[in-house]
């Protein structure tokens, strides 16, 4: 599989990093004040909402704004609680030393994925950054991603995709580039279609070890 591939594209939330705990307690501190809150499942249906739809049906159509505000405040005043996976910052720095091009294509909104990034101090490793706010419709669609291709120039067959959830797969295989499987997060019980993904990791170790075959 070497020299078939030339950009490699990371998830963030669940993939680069450990932030479910923050990411449900940020939505809640933000839907508290309308007496609102919200759980795993119902989390599931709405993160790959846009930031002004983010909140439709927990807040009035005119306080979205609030409501997102309240949630970037929690979200920087905890990026402490959104540590990288241990291992990863190791591996962004074997793929730079390979010269292997990295991009990040995120659901959440830019400024904060670039907060969480300088946080963990591996901002440096992205030559592409394209946050859910930079793209008419959010994953699963394949929109950001075809953005990053666009600024990098790597037609799709030449890009691998790692991601956490099933939205990430979906885009990926729309676009029609490899996908990896992320499942260190949620060894048990992650909701990924076998039948669609390429390749399933439930360590970051494992996922090390193939990258060497790879680039």
């Amino acid at each position: 599989m070497k020299g078939k591939f030339e950009l490699i594209v990371f998830d963030l939330d669940g993939t680069l990093v450990d932030s479910d705990a923050v990411v449900m307690n940020a939505f809640n501190y933000a839907l508290q004040p309308y007496g609102q809150k919200v759980d795993f499942v119902g989390l599931e249906k709405i993160r790959s909402r846009s930031p002004q739809e983010v909140f439709e049906g927990f807040v009035p159509k005119d306080e979205w704004k609030n409501a997102f505000g309240r949630l970037a405040s929690y979200s920087e005043a905890n990026l402490i609680g959104t540590p990288a996976f241990p291992g990863i910052k190791e591996i962004l720095e074997k793929l730079r030393k390979k010269n292997v091009k990295i991009a990040l294509w995120t659901g959440r909104d830019l400024e904060s994925a670039k907060k969480i990034l300088r946080a963990n101090a591996i901002d440096g490793y992205f030559t592409c950054t394209v946050g859910g706010c930079m793209v008419s419709k959010n994953k699963p669609y394949p929109d950001g991603l075809s953005l990053v291709a666009e600024q990098l120039l790597v037609s799709p067959e030449k890009i691998i995709v790692v991601g956490d959830h099933v939205h990430d797969m979906e885009g990926t295989k729309k676009f029609g580039s490899l996908f990896v499987g992320a499942s260190w997060s949620r060894p048990v019980g992650n909701n990924f279609d076998l039948g669609q993904t390429d390749f399933i990791f439930h360590t970051v170790d494992d996922f090390g070890v193939w990258l060497e075959s790879v680039f």
